[in-house]
């Protein structure tokens, strides 16, 4: 089966927005200016993820429309039996009242009735589209728990909604969020923290992608490993996951063993030789010089 996997990253939105707009509370910009770590998340993901066999797109600080119309390249790539995965760093809300993956130029909360444009891609319609699109899985992991600039003032983040839907995801899909409702997800484990360049959570799951074993046992362990993480510093973040798989366990680096009982790749079929050329007949004399 042929494993697909996109990510998509946001910078700190500010940087979007502050060219554009001078009236944007200034604390608004503010409680974002700390987000420093979705770019080199993503990027780091997207290696690891390359490096492990899969076939990934990057994108970088999309505006809704490149957000959509990557996701449509993405799910139209898709083969029966895929497992599709998709990483976020950035900042996620309630729009709508859906769950949406923000993109880099999705609006404060003060202009959003007049948006035009789309402002990201909301989780559980590219869970359908994935699924209908043939894929065996849909592995969604979420680093985007920061806050919702929805849900509070325009000059506010609010509480994150990571892990609350009021719809259940489709069948096959598994999603792990940085932390959950009603938290903000760290990026970092205050001044001092030695962790290295990436937000708590994607440190903890870049340690663990390459682990042997189910998709399940994988979430498990980062959740488990970023509440100790979180715990040293008196923090409370804890991933959520909301898990609809069915059927066999999905994993992401197949077992030494499956990769031995796996039956070899098809043979190509033997290139065609031309026929040598028939040699001269004896009474046929060559030409003279």
């Amino acid at each position: 089966v042929r494993a697909r996997f996109e990510t998509q990253a946001e910078e700190p939105i500010v940087h979007q927005r502050a060219a554009n707009s001078e009236a944007e509370p200034i604390t608004f910009a503010a409680a974002l200016q700390s987000i420093v770590r979705p770019v080199g998340d993503a990027r780091a993901i997207h290696d690891r993820l390359s490096q492990l066999g899969f076939t990934a797109e990057l994108k970088i600080n999309a505006d809704g429309p490149t957000l959509q119309e990557a996701f449509k390249r993405f799910a139209a790539s898709l083969q029966d039996g895929s497992v599709a995965v998709v990483y976020f760093s950035g900042h996620a809300g309630r729009v709508g009242g859906e769950f949406t993956l923000l993109a880099a130029d999705a609006p404060p909360q003060g202009i959003r009735g007049t948006r035009q444009q789309p402002f990201g891609l909301s989780l559980t319609a590219i869970a359908d589209d994935i699924r209908v699109a043939g894929a065996q899985a849909q592995i969604f992991l979420i680093d985007a728990c920061r806050g919702d600039p929805y849900v509070s003032s325009p000059a506010e983040l609010g509480p994150s909604s990571c892990g609350a839907f009021t719809e259940t995801l489709a069948e096959g899909s598994l999603a792990l969020f940085s932390a959950s409702a009603g938290q903000r997800a760290l990026d970092r484990l205050g001044n001092g923290d030695q962790g290295g360049p990436h937000s708590v959570f994607t440190r903890t799951l870049l340690d663990h992608l390459d682990d042997g074993g189910s998709i399940v046992q994988l979430a498990r362990s980062v959740r488990t490993e970023v509440i100790e993480l979180a715990n040293s510093v008196q923090y409370q973040q804890t991933p959520a996951y909301l898990d609809e798989l069915v059927g066999p366990p999905v994993v992401l680096v197949p077992s030494p063993a499956e990769v031995a009982s796996a039956p070899p790749p098809p043979s190509a079929p033997p290139v065609p030789r031309a026929p040598a050329p028939a040699p001269p007949h004896p009474d046929v004399q060559p030409p003279p010089a």
